[in-house]
């Protein structure tokens, strides 16, 4: 879930007020006076153009008092018109906050992310850079533009990014987030854990951490926390399918399938177009012994991704036990064809067709099963083919 942080940050007013004396040098301007920012060098007094490098040290105070505190007036309108969700004006007050005060990394922050709202991403990707050179411990920048280099492809990169973020603020949810996700994608599931473990302490309520802290939990086989994690996600949005869908997933593999049946229903009902949850209620279906549910289910999985080896390959399973073997055949074939390398859709076919006193065509079947590393299918060919057709195991 990639988020752009804005930086709402409110700047404390101070009211400018130049004292009278008498020894005041001409140039001199009360707080009274009009004042426009003309240039970096030119002030307009009074309707009177000033060189700012003739007022003396006192007045050069005052006006840049006053100017940084016109700047921060416009900054925090800026910040105002972002919470209503009014970029292009936000633009235009964070640009003038910069005109007047032109080190303001705040404003370069929040203009890039405004940028990065209205899908600007070059002119986004300036900014955060200027206000990480203003402020190198500006976590929320490096955040930014950590979701920028992902956004460009640029994985490594933006981890770097995140991890800078990570380490001025330790307990910063987002970046940690991020960072955990690239780590799970790059099988680095032990580091993953460690900081979504960190992002769900920090904002617990992050669906999505926990989803994906459940799905690491699940790769290193910590099947109990996995399911907790999956119940948070749900509790905290029950209109993520997948995560009904996954915790289903970890309630089969652990014999529950009443259980991962329902949650596969919950699944499909929130999405109609999960080809993934109908193949997976097909496998609970077959392993409470429904078969004809299987077949549907699988039916419907297809239905929706007509190469999805998978589902043909269950559905052969369910019909082999419904005795329809040549149907099973012609399943397996599909899933091999579309997976060449499919070694249970290899065993299935075996099986399939040694009901059918097809002995010799399964002995070949069993064998590259057998070689694609299904153990099983070394134990067919042991008892049925080694002796009867001289085919070797290995």
């Amino acid at each position: 879930m990639k988020q752009i942080l804005l930086l709402f940050c409110l700047f404390i007013f101070v009211n400018a007020h130049a004292q009278e004396d008498e020894s005041v040098a001409k140039d001199t301007i009360s707080s009274e006076s009009t004042i426009v920012f003309l240039s970096e060098t030119q002030i307009l007094v009074d309707n009177d153009t000033v060189l700012y490098e003739n007022l003396d040290e006192v007045t050069r105070n005052v006006i840049l008092l006053r100017k940084s505190n016109e700047a921060s007036s416009k900054y925090n309108e800026g910040v105002q018109l972002m919470n209503k969700q009014k970029y292009d004006l936000a633009i235009v007050a964070f640009d003038e906050a910069i005109r007047l005060k032109n080190d303001m990394a705040l404003a370069y922050a929040n203009r890039g992310a405004v940028y990065m709202e209205l899908k600007k991403n070059e002119q986004a990707m300036t900014d955060l850079e200027k206000a990480i050179e203003l402020n190198p411990a500006s976590d929320k920048a490096l955040f930014n533009k950590g979701i920028l280099l992902q956004k460009q492809g640029k994985v490594k990169e933006a981890e770097t990014a995140f991890s800078k973020a990570i380490k001025i603020n330790p307990s910063f949810a987002e970046p940690l987030y991020e960072r955990g996700v690239i780590r799970f994608n790059d099988g680095d599931y032990k580091n993953a854990k460690s900081d979504l473990e960190k992002s769900t302490q920090s904002d617990s309520k992050n669906a999505y951490a926990w989803h994906d802290l459940g799905s690491t939990y699940r790769q290193l086989k910590e099947l109990e926390k996995a399911e907790t994690a999956y119940s948070k996600a749900i509790e905290l949005d029950g209109e993520m399918a997948f995560a009904y869908n996954n915790r289903g997933s970890v309630r089969a593999s652990s014999d529950r399938f009443g259980l991962a049946e329902k949650d596969f229903d919950k699944a499909i009902e929130l999405n109609k177009k999960d080809y993934v949850g109908y193949n997976n209620r097909a496998n609970a279906r077959f392993r409470q012994e429904n078969y004809l549910g299987a077949v549907e289910d699988c039916d419907k999985a297809i239905e929706l991704k007509s190469d999805y080896a998978f589902a043909y390959n269950n559905r052969a399973a369910a019909k082999f036990k419904l005795s329809q073997y040549r149907e099973a055949i012609t399943d397996c074939d599909k899933a091999i064809s579309i997976n060449p390398k499919y070694g249970y859709a290899f065993l299935n076919r075996a099986n399939a067709k040694e009901m059918l006193r097809e002995t010799k065509e399964a002995c070949q079947d069993w064998k590259t099963a057998a070689k694609l590393g299904i153990k099983s299918a070394e134990l067919f060919l042991k008892e049925d083919c080694v002796e009867r057709y001289d085919i070797k195991v290995k």
